[in-house]
C-alpha cells in the first residue's frame, strides 16, 4: 500500500476480508464508484464492487515513504 498508494479490501462471499492485489476504480461524480477486474492471488472476481461495499484506502505520506525507501537502500 505504501508504493501504491491505494488498498482496496473487499468482503468475499464466505465473509472473509481480502486485499486485492490489483483492480481498476470507475470513478463516478454523483454515484458511488465501482470496483472492476478485482484480482486476489490468482482468482479475478466476476462481479463489480461498489465503493459503498468495500474499503478502500488511499495513501499519500510521502515523508515516510522518503524514509522507509532511505531504510531498505541501507539495507541493500
Amino acid at each position: 500500500m505504501i508504493y501504491n498508494g491505494e488498498c482496496l479490501i473487499i468482503l468475499s462471499d464466505t465473509d472473509d476480508f481480502l486485499i486485492a492485489d490489483s483492480f481498476a476504480r470507475e470513478e463516478f461524480a454523483l454515484f458511488d464508484d465501482v470496483f472492476k477486474c478485482v484480482v486476489v492471488k490468482d482468482y479475478e472476481f466476476k462481479r463489480s464492487f461498489k465503493m459503498s461495499e468495500v474499503l478502500y484506502l488511499e495513501y499519500g505520506n510521502t515523508k515516510l515513504s522518503r524514509f522507509l525507501d532511505g531504510l531498505f537502500q541501507d539495507l541493500w
